[in-house]
């Protein structure tokens, strides 16, 4: 390593305090011994090598991502008690490695979600308590639970997800309302490029997602666009549907999200990232060598080993009742046996 990288990164560990203020009074300074100073550029790097021994379990179907400080362990079975288990096993492994490198998880603050098929009517498959536990506390059971800023329902459905995300939307689009006025107000131009700027990106992080929802779903985006952009060209409440894009000269929201999925498609394709190549399982269609289409990614092949013929052979057995001929002679050539 780099001696001057060295000495940069003892200046930017050591020697640090803090403060509090309350009203216009402020603490004595306190010197920070552990951490690293929040909102710069080089502390999610050295957080990355701080968790480079990170234990990441190798049980199938069991999965464990880190972004920034926050950590996903999640497993699929089909007897949630064993799922529920093998959960735990990785949240021991865990806690070896938070003692080792002195950190101290919340229980309080993690969720746990069983996720099920809502049209199960087994016992295995219906909802059960998990009760997993972290550090000798039992971490909240939940029915949907949100990781980096999408909500996950328990019953495997976006519904909740989109019912934020309108929600968002709608109070966001107060601003707009604001700015535009009644009679004077800003330029249209001006918030339609608010609206691109400030509000479509929180349906554009979705989209990956919210491409595959159903025409329903999609729909209510639909309206809420339509709405906003109604009343930022002033036009009237009632005006047609198939108009107002073409008089707004903008792309509707259906049609983005299909744009941005396929690019997103493409892009992982043409990259280095094969965890990414591997988990891709989407709504859009990959065009073959045949001109069909594939809804997902196409595998390796299974090998395929010569089996016994389904007839018995004339040429072994020349007195064969007649049930037994009827068969042979109407089965195909290709599965007699030579």
């Amino acid at each position: 390593m780099n001696p001057k990288f060295i000495i940069l990164l003892d200046s930017f560990l050591h020697n640090r305090s803090c403060r509090v203020k309350v009203q216009n009074s402020h603490s004595q300074p306190v010197n920070i011994r552990a951490g690293v100073p929040q909102g710069s550029a080089l502390s999610p790097i050295l957080y990355s090598i701080y968790c480079s021994d990170f234990p990441i379990t190798d049980t199938p179907r069991t999965k464990t991502r880190m972004f920034a400080d926050d950590t996903a362990f999640w497993t699929s079975h089909r007897d949630p008690e064993r799922a529920t288990s093998t959960i735990q096993e990785a949240l021991r492994r865990y806690e070896t490695w938070a003692n080792n490198w002195r950190v101290k998880p919340n229980p309080l603050k993690s969720q746990s979600i069983c996720m099920t098929y809502p049209g199960a009517t087994s016992k295995r498959h219906k909802f059960t308590q998990s009760r997993l536990t972290l550090h000798a506390e039992q971490i909240p059971q939940c029915k949907a639970v949100r990781y980096l800023g999408i909500t996950f329902s328990d019953n495997c459905s976006l519904i909740p997800d989109l019912e934020n995300t309108l929600k968002k939307i709608r109070n966001r689009s107060n601003l707009l309302y604001l700015i535009s006025g009644r009679i004077r107000g800003c330029n249209p131009e001006t918030i339609k490029h608010t609206y691109n700027s400030y509000i479509r990106p929180i349906i554009d992080y979705r989209a990956t997602i919210y491409a595959t929802l159903p025409n329903r779903a999609k729909h209510r985006l639909t309206t809420c666009e339509r709405k906003i952009l109604r009343r930022a060209y002033r036009l009237h409440p009632r005006y047609p549907s198939m108009h107002v894009y073409q008089r707004t000269n903008a792309i509707p929201i259906s049609d983005r999200l299909k744009t941005l999925q396929q690019n997103y498609v493409k892009r992982t394709l043409n990259s280095n990232n094969t965890i990414a190549i591997e988990n891709l399982h989407t709504s859009y269609k990959y065009p073959t060598a045949n001109n069909r289409l594939l809804h997902r990614l196409p595998r390796v092949p299974k090998n395929k080993f010569k089996h016994a013929p389904t007839a018995l052979l004339e040429t072994l057995y020349p007195d064969l009742p007649q049930a037994l001929q009827d068969a042979v002679d109407h089965t195909p050539i290709s599965l007699r046996g030579r």
